[in-house]
């Protein structure tokens, strides 16, 4: 061999050493980079399902009040009576087919004529779904 050829085989061996060094280095900040990313998802992640729970307490706690709402609208209405909602209206069929209101004092309701609904007298909505 000559010293011609070993200088080319000299320059050949430097530069595939330092094009295995830069892959390398390349490699490296890859690897890290990857990291990096599967970390920050991991906590994303982490965090998305802990406000989930968050979520889910809160909607718990709005219902919670939500019915604390009612009843208390409830208990400053005085002419509410929730069994009056449920009974019947007092309507009774006679033996000879004739029909007959009976009525209680105690269980007529006053009803607000300004009311749209006619029976809601608190205007607090009643179907409300979280």
């Amino acid at each position: 061999m000559d010293i011609i050829q070993l200088g080319k085989l000299k320059d050949q061996l430097k530069c595939s050493t330092i094009a295995h060094k830069n892959c390398e280095h390349m490699l490296v900040r890859m690897v890290e980079g990857r990291n990096e990313a599967w970390h920050r998802e991991d906590v994303a992640r982490a965090r998305a399902h802990e406000l989930e729970f968050y979520v889910e307490d809160l909607e718990e706690h709005n219902t919670t009040l939500h019915e604390e709402v009612h009843r208390l609208s409830n208990l400053l209405d005085p002419n509410h009576e929730p069994q009056a909602d449920a009974m019947d209206p007092g309507v009774v069929i006679a033996d000879d087919d004739e029909l007959e209101e009976e009525e209680d004092p105690e269980e007529l309701v006053m009803v607000d004529e300004s009311d749209n609904e006619g029976g809601n007298v608190s205007r607090m909505d009643t179907d409300h779904e979280v």
